[in-house]
């Protein structure tokens, strides 16, 4: 899902190999986006040069998925070392739409407002 307010930079997110694509596009092109939700990535994103500041990335896994949850904390500190602001959670759930909901309302006012 992306969300693009007039004159800012969109908004970008995904779960499982979706969150794995929102992380790759935010990676390559982040003067367009400028938020992304990372949420249970099973392998690492295509990286391309440095993470740069200019994007934000909230990284989550579920605790009861833990390779996924290895993964996502990996996918952070990665963007972190690059140079990039990022984030991680653990959510006490699994692979699943209950958790990837939670971290979209708790982080809406990131995704409403750049």
């Amino acid at each position: 899902m992306a969300r693009r307010p007039s004159g800012g930079c969109a908004r970008w997110g995904g779960a499982s190999n979706g969150g794995v694509w929102a992380a790759s596009m935010a990676l390559r092109n982040p003067g367009m986006f400028g938020t992304a939700f990372v949420m249970s990535p099973g392998v690492p994103p295509a990286q391309h040069g440095a993470a740069r500041p200019l994007s934000r990335f909230y990284v989550s896994a579920g605790d009861l998925e833990p390779s996924f949850r290895d993964n996502a904390r990996r996918v952070a500190e990665d963007i972190v070392q690059r140079g990039g602001v990022a984030t991680f959670a653990a959510y006490p759930s699994g692979h699943d739409y209950w958790m990837w909901g939670r971290i979209m309302l708790d982080n809406t006012r990131d995704w409403l407002n750049p």
